[in-house]
């Protein structure tokens, strides 16, 4: 069994704001993303929410984190997004295939991920 989590955008975090038990037959088609495999408490007594999704991963007490830290842990998501899709490019060279053909989406995924890392970094060296 797995849960399937929904979340809302607060000030440019995505928090997580639902979380209910699915059945197998509900997962086909679901955005693995979008599924954990243990029940969340979503807020605390005061209502603030717990869990926040942070390039895929989920954060818990989003809120304890200071912009810089919360900066640091997209920037470490997004350069292990970029080392896990490196195989591509040895992959293509090897086989003689155009890699913008054959991965299209990830090449524009990989574009996007360098593009927020440095869109990041410098909002870092500005605090």
């Amino acid at each position: 069994m797995k849960y399937k989590i929904t979340t809302s955008k607060i000030n440019n975090i995505e928090y997580i704001t639902g979380c209910v038990l699915i059945s197998e037959a509900d997962q086909t088609g679901v955005d693995p993303s979008c599924l954990i495999d243990n029940p969340i408490t979503i807020a605390n007594e005061k209502g603030l929410l717990q869990y926040a999704v942070i390039n895929g991963a989920v954060v818990h007490r989003p809120q304890e984190y200071s912009m810089e830290q919360l900066n640091k842990k997209k920037i470490v998501a997004l350069k292990n997004y970029l080392a896990d899709t490196d195989y591509i490019y040895p992959k293509c060279l090897e086989l003689g295939l155009d890699v913008n053909i054959e991965y299209s989406d990830i090449v524009a995924e990989r574009k996007s991920a360098r593009t927020q890392i440095n869109e990041l970094q410098a909002q870092l060296e500005s605090l």
